[in-house]
């Protein structure tokens, strides 16, 4: 449980960081759901993260490593529409960010997945 909970905590801070060390001018679009006791909503129902550089604009899901895999499928299923659209304008990119904490390095991770609209043509036929 300790894991989880320092994962949770640092994932934030991890990706803002990380991307403002790359340049991009970074907003955390994420909000609280008020009432809900911490209930998050995330822009389009995907971006935690918005990174802007002169080239691009940049939609992160950031979240632990353990559910890269659930994030991608829920952009790729149930939020497929919004992703679509986001992706359709040029200078758009979205990627899955996956933050793990390497015990035995004592150091974070990074698992970058991108997501393009090729993702969504695949088995559709």
């Amino acid at each position: 449980m300790a894991k989880k909970r320092r994962n949770c905590n640092r994932v934030n801070p991890l990706t803002k960081t990380t991307l403002e060390g790359q340049g991009y001018l970074v907003q955390n679009v994420e909000q609280t759901i008020p009432g809900t006791r911490g209930i998050k909503r995330d822009l389009y129902g995907f971006i935690d993260f918005l990174a802007i550089n002169p080239q691009e604009t940049l939609g992160i899901q950031a979240t632990s490593l353990a559910n890269v895999s659930a994030r991608k499928r829920k952009i790729l299923g149930e939020k497929r529409e919004n992703a679509r659209d986001w992706l359709s304008h040029p200078g758009r990119r979205l990627e899955v960010w996956g933050w793990g904490w390497n015990e035995k390095d004592k150091s974070w991770s990074l698992r970058l997945d991108e997501i393009t609209l090729e993702d969504f043509n695949l088995g559709s036929d």
